[in-house]
Order: structure tokens, then C-alpha cells, then sequence
């Protein structure tokens, strides 16, 4: 899977529609194949520190779920622990396949260790990612469901669903289930960072931005929560901190075009010209998706470039 990614609103800045709010905290990793039954441990938040060399462009639709088993090599979950062996095979399987994209393989091997061992919760919670990344949204969240009834302590499983719920347009629901995860783990950055797309979702700037915050207290590396902070920032008017915010994602990762391209745009609001020429022209070396590089260049020709 590529980074976490989701739509929410869009911004308007000079006329030029910008990308809504996005989740955009790099690439996803999958956890390590489990190669035999493990030790019992607890499931931990996701990582604080997150690749961004090839993090994919902000405006990517639609992205794929979190990853539900998010499990360094040496700490693995305790529903595995006692699982049925053959059953833990075909997960692992699973596991590989998807993170070859290999979707329908990943979805028929959670399949059958769901069939060999029915209280496997990451099996259920794996294949509703796999779903999900296939946009069957119905199918991953009875998926979801099933593994959370499992374990109610399942805090990926309770994002995953969250997301899931957000990308169907119901952030009522994902509101309550990034709460759930928030409980069950006050230290995971990402949980705030979803929860604050919900809010924005729902129209409610300032808890987004509440939660932006909580989550670049947490994890001061976190570069989607900045980008996603600097839109609500343009969205509230607040032009000078959203150049802020998008400048320490360019701190953070050089090679994050959105960023230069929104701040570019951000710029040419304000009558910025020159910086703004650049951040857009440096946006578009460094590759865009079809439509930001669109508006990206219509911006360049009103400029005079």
C-alpha cells in the first residue's frame, strides 16, 4: 500500500480549486510476515518515524486504508498466539500478497485462514484493507466490525473502519471510532491527524486544528498533519500560518510537490509573485498528479510564466 490517503473538502484560493483535506502521512509499511506462532504482546500505535522520499502526491484518490496489523518483526499480536498454524500461513500469505498489490490473492489466502481459525481478528481486519484498497468499502467494514468484536482493543482495526467510514462520507462514525482508538492509545499521532479530517469533514475547523496540533505534539515529524493543518489554516483565512505549515512539510520532505504547489498558490493569494513562481515550477519538476499539474501551470500562464 502507498501512503494514507482520503478526500475530504476542497479550497478555493485565486478561483483554482485546491485539494481537499487529505490524510497524507507517507507510505503505509506492512508488518513482517509471521512466521510462527508468537509471543503475546500488546499492538502498538503506528510508528512515529515514517518514510517520505517517495511519499505519494497529496492529491492521490482514492488511497488506501491504514494498515490494521502494523506490527514491528519482533512484536506481534496476541490473537496470533494461539492461532491455528496453518491458518497463520495463509494470513502471512495474505500479508505478502498485498503488499504486492496482489489484492484478489491477498483476499482468497485471508479467506482461508479466516475458514481455518474464525476468531483470527487481523485476518478479518487484513482482508477489510484489502477490500478497502479496492474501494469495496461494504465488504471491508463488516470486516472491520468482525475483528473489533474480536478484540475490542484492536486500535488499528478501530482506525481502519474509521477511515473506511470517512471515505464514505459518514464522519459521524468516524469521529467515534478515531475517539475509541484516541482512548485506547492517547500517544497515536495518526489517530488525531484522522480525527481531524473527520472534523474538518463535518465542518468544524477549530477541532480539526485542535487535533492537528495534538498530533504534531506527538509525533513533531509528522508531516500529513501539517499539510492537512495548512489547508484548514487557507480554509479559516489565515494565509501566513498555512505558508508556515506547508514550509515545515518542505523541511521535512524536499520532495513533497504539494506542498510547494498549495504554497505556491498561497503565495499568488497574497501577491507573493516570485515565490510563488517558484514554488509552483518547483512543485512541477518534482512531479504531479494530472490534475494539480493542471492547475498548477494555469496559475504559472495568470502569473506570466
Amino acid at each position: 500500500m502507498k501512503g494514507a490517503v482520503y478526500h475530504l473538502t476542497s479550497v478555493a484560493i485565486l478561483g483554482v480549486m485546491l485539494p481537499g483535506l487529505v490524510v497524507a502521512c507517507g507510505p503505509t509499511q506492512k508488518p513482517s510476515p509471521v512466521t510462527s506462532p508468537p509471543t503475546g504482546t500488546q499492538i502498538p500505535a503506528e510508528p512515529t518515524t515514517r518514510p517520505t522520499e517517495t511519499a505519494p502526491p497529496p492529491t492521490e484518490l482514492p488511497g488506501p486504508t491504514v494498515s490494521p496489523t502494523q506490527l514491528p518483526p519482533t512484536e506481534r499480536s496476541p490473537s496470533l498466539e494461539d492461532s491455528d498454524q496453518k491458518a497463520v500461513e495463509h494470513y502471512n500469505r495474505g500479508m505478502a500478497y498485498q503488499q504486492q498489490t496482489q489484492l484478489d490473492l491477498a483476499i482468497e489466502e485471508y479467506t482461508q485462514a479466516i475458514s481455518l481459525d474464525p476468531k483470527l481478528a487481523e485476518a478479518y481486519a487484513a482482508r477489510g484493507t484489502a477490500y478497502a484498497d479496492q474501494g469495496d468499502l461494504e465488504r471491508a467494514v463488516p470486516d472491520f466490525d468482525q475483528a473489533i468484536a474480536l478484540n475490542p482493543q484492536y486500535v488499528e482495526a478501530y482506525k481502519s473502519r474509521g477511515i473506511a467510514y470517512a471515505k464514505k462520507r459518514d464522519p459521524g462514525r468516524a469521529i467515534d471510532d478515531f475517539d475509541r482508538a484516541i482512548t485506547l492509545s492517547p500517544g497515536d499521532a495518526a489517530a488525531y491527524m484522522y480525527r481531524g479530517t473527520a472534523y474538518a469533514d463535518s465542518g468544524d475547523l477549530d477541532l480539526a486544528l485542535a487535533d492537528f496540533d495534538q498530533a504534531v505534539v506527538v509525533d513533531p515529524q509528522f508531516t500529513g498533519a501539517y499539510f492537512n493543518r495548512g489547508l484548514v489554516y487557507v480554509q479559516k483565512g489565515e494565509l501566513e500560518r498555512a505558508i508556515a505549515d506547508f514550509g515545515q512539510v518542505i523541511s521535512l520532505d524536499p520532495r513533497h510537490a504539494g506542498a510547494y504547489s498549495l504554497r505556491g498558490m498561497v503565495y499568488a493569494r497574497i501577491g507573493e509573485r516570485e515565490k510563488a513562481i517558484y514554488d509552483l515550477e518547483r512543485a512541477l519538476e518534482l512531479g504531479l498528479e494530472p490534475g494539480p499539474r493542471q492547475r498548477a501551470e494555469a496559475l504559472l500562464q495568470e502569473l506570466g510564466r
